[in-house]
């Protein structure tokens, strides 16, 4: 069995996503579907202008000639222009959203009549309002406090009119003053004495309490009790370690019948414990005062030590001389029960007061922090009292400030004038313009769109080498042409032409794998020689790069995931072209009848069939008889002349005999590959497998399952597409 080994002619794999390439062969090869769409866009845009027609409108220019004070003068410094240009433009949005108030609409609405406004359909003020307030459209220009004020309507002789009321209503608006100015101050003013006597309530209970953040000094207690807590847990171990700890000999010493206990009280004998260490520790002072510092005995430092040992030792002979008892300490050391007692006993008093310590810590650190509890709801109270005032004392400065500069405006409403009476009526094809590219492009982006969603999404189909390269990592040693395809659209009533459809014959690139139970004829000039040919050389380059030129005979299997996908036709044309190449003997086995077919192909011509006994006369009468007979497609059953499938083990006994056989190439028709057919099991066998796939009709995920197939049976897999379809103009294709 061959090597797993792929052919050496490893494709270029695409990069993935879309490219260029992807993108002209969706649109060329539903161009149909996108001209469809297009022409439906066309009727669209016809259809909104029929059904839409555009608006009559008028339009007038209003200068804010108070705004001109505002406005920097020639020659002023750059960055006072652009300080001032926001204002400017703040100030035209404000006079813009005025005009467009319901309050002017309404004057509208009643100045020009509410059943005119609404073409004799109603006479309801506020239906007409609502239309006037969607008819005007305000455009300020950017370079000059200028507006244009402008009115769409579908009476003509309706909209000169409405642009002169808006304009009256909008100068009424302006007229009026102010009436807020004082109330708001009134309420600022009251609202700032409650924020500020807020804002003092809160520093004095912060200062009173000596708190600058209440939840940071909230925190710091916590974290201080909590500390405290593990500290005194610590101690109340170690004090209850110390009392278990203490030795049998120890309390067996402070028993009434103990001598020592008679002699040696617990307290007594810790002091002489501690006066024998305190000098031992003089007198090792002494002696590095002596030795190492070299001072002299008359040296104050010395003088003062040995005072010391003078005063502790008189201490020590006191004692003794009081309670022989420890003259037993003095033998047995620190390993004396009443020494080891007397230990036990000063550690326990020391972690005593210890806890009595931390004890009266937390109790302090316990009282400030209910303390900070207790007053918590009254700074959040205070805190948030004062947020609420200073939102609100924000919110009433902003309206005075409104109320102030509406007060303004108002006053200099007279230095608002027209300067560009209404217009005369005129067809607003703005709007209409914008309609009917909306319906025009909403419905060639409809027709792109599926055609890239039936591309990429819908049609998981294999159509063009980049996709076998892409999807299978297969090499691509051929594209066939569909020489039954013309790239024309053909309409119901050019049935007469139909017959145009397949250029070459009606029988375009062949239909089957041998479904008619018989080798497909082969014409030396039939239509597809060009590509058997080139399909040829391809086989020849691919064996030669491999060292197998010499290898007789080389094994070439063809295959398909489908029936239909001409692989009959195919291996009938490669058989017949390679016969022209070197000896010229190749065998051509279908496996795809019950019974077996294959015939020989010598210098082009068909040879003996299987079953044939070859002659001086026949076209491969050169041939030895079991050259003509290894080929053993079905078997027969011995009760009837029934064919059964060839089983695998008897082509695996005819592998031997082919390879000993002296034809140079024998050319395999393998059924299709399935999950239940024999044939990954076959391409194993080969040197070659051309797996050939159906352009447009193959899916993707039965290809790769079929390379998957082929290629864990170790055969080396090669893809030829059929029946391509060149969609993209061959100036613009980047396929071979």
């Amino acid at each position: 069995m061959n090597s797993p080994q792929q052919p050496s002619a490893a494709p270029s794999t695409p990069p993935p996503g879309m490219g260029v390439d992807d993108v002209l062969y969706t649109l060329f090869r539903h161009k149909w579907l996108i001209l469809a769409f297009f022409c439906l866009g066309v009727v669209a845009a016809c259809y909104v202008r029929v059904t839409k027609p555009p608006n009559f409108a008028s339009h007038a220019k209003i200068k804010i000639h108070w705004l001109d004070e505002v406005a920097p003068p020639p020659g002023t410094d750059p960055d006072r222009i652009t300080t001032l240009r926001p204002a400017i433009a703040a100030a035209l949005n404000a006079e813009k959203e005025t005009i467009k108030t319901l309050d002017v609409a309404s004057n509208v609405a009643v100045a020009i009549g509410p059943r005119r406004l609404l073409l004799g359909k109603g006479d309801d003020v506020m239906q007409a309002a609502g239309l006037v307030c969607g008819s005007i459209d305000v455009d300020i220009l950017p370079a000059a406090p200028v507006m244009t004020v402008s009115f769409r309507h579908k009476d003509k002789s309706l909209v000169q009119a409405a642009v002169n009321a808006v304009i009256k209503a909008y100068l009424q608006k302006r007229n009026e003053g102010s009436t807020m100015d004082e109330q708001y101050v009134l309420q600022e003013h009251d609202i700032a004495e409650k924020l500020a006597e807020t804002q003092r309530a809160l520093s004095t209970v912060l200062l009173t309490n000596k708190l600058v953040s209440i939840e940071d000094t909230k925190k710091a207690y916590q974290e201080q009790q909590t500390h405290w807590k593990d500290v005194l847990r610590t101690a109340e171990v170690e004090l209850a370690a110390k009392k278990a700890a203490l030795s049998d000999g120890s309390q067996q010493a402070l028993e009434p019948g103990s001598t020592n206990s008679a002699l040696v009280p617990a307290d007594i004998a810790e002091e002489y414990s501690g006066i024998v260490q305190d000098l031992a520790h003089m007198k090792s002072q002494e002696r590095e005062l002596v030795t190492i510092n070299r001072y002299t005995e008359l040296h104050p430092a010395v003088l003062t030590v040995r005072g010391e040992i003078k005063k502790l030792t008189e201490k020590k002979i006191d004692l003794l001389s009081r309670y022989p008892g420890l003259v037993d300490m003095s033998t047995h050391g620190t390993n004396s029960p009443v020494v080891a007692l007397a230990a036990d006993l000063g550690a326990i008093r020391a972690l005593t007061g210890k806890i009595a310590v931390i004890q009266a810590v937390l109790v302090e650190i316990e009282k400030a922090l209910s303390q900070v509890l207790t007053i918590e709801p009254v700074i959040a109270d205070l805190t948030q009292r004062r947020n609420q005032y200073a939102t609100n004392l924000a919110s009433f400065s902003k309206a005075i400030n409104e109320a102030r500069f509406a007060a303004l405006s108002a006053s200099r409403a007279a230095n608002i004038s027209t300067i560009e009476t209404p217009t005369p009526p005129e067809q607003d094809r703005k709007k209409l313009m914008k309609m009917l590219m909306m319906a025009f492009l909403g419905c060639v982006g409809a027709g792109l769109g599926l055609a890239f969603a039936i591309d990429f999404f819908l049609d998981r189909s294999i159509k063009r080498s980049a996709d076998i390269e892409r999807h299978l990592k297969l090499p691509v040693f051929l594209s066939i042409p569909d020489t039954g395809w013309t790239n024309q659209i053909y309409l119901p009533w050019s049935n007469g032409n139909s017959t145009k459809k397949l250029a070459a014959g009606s029988n375009g690139n062949g239909g089957g794998n041998g479904n008619d139970h018989a080798l497909a004829h082969w014409d030396p000039v039939h239509h597809l020689q060009p590509y058997t040919d080139g399909l040829r050389e391809r086989l020849l380059t691919y064996f030669e790069i491999n060292d197998q030129a010499q290898k007789r005979p080389k094994l070439v299997g063809l295959t398909a995931c489908a029936q239909g996908a001409g692989v009959t036709t195919l291996a009938s044309g490669l058989a017949a072209s390679l016969s022209r190449v070197g000896n010229g003997n190749v065998l051509l086995v279908d496996m795809n009848v019950n019974e077996g077919v294959a015939r020989s192909f010598h210098h082009g011509k068909p040879g003996c069939g299987l079953t044939e006994t070859p002659g001086p006369d026949t076209a491969a009468g050169g041939l030895e008889q079991e050259k003509h007979n290894l080929y053993l497609a079905t078997l027969k059953r011995p009760e009837s002349d029934e064919a059964v499938p060839l089983p695998v083990q008897s082509f695996n006994q005819l592998m031997p005999k082919l390879n000993a056989s002296e034809y140079d190439y024998i050319i395999f028709d393998l059924p299709p590959v399935s999950q239940t057919s024999a044939t990954p099991r076959y391409s194993g066998y080969m040197d070659l497998v051309l797996l050939v796939l159906e352009s447009e009709k193959t899916g993707q995920q039965r290809a790769a399952k079929a390379s998957t197939l082929m290629q864990e049976s170790r055969a080396k897999v090669a893809a030829v597409l059929n029946k391509y379809r060149q969609h993209v103009p061959a100036a613009l294709a980047q396929d071979c």
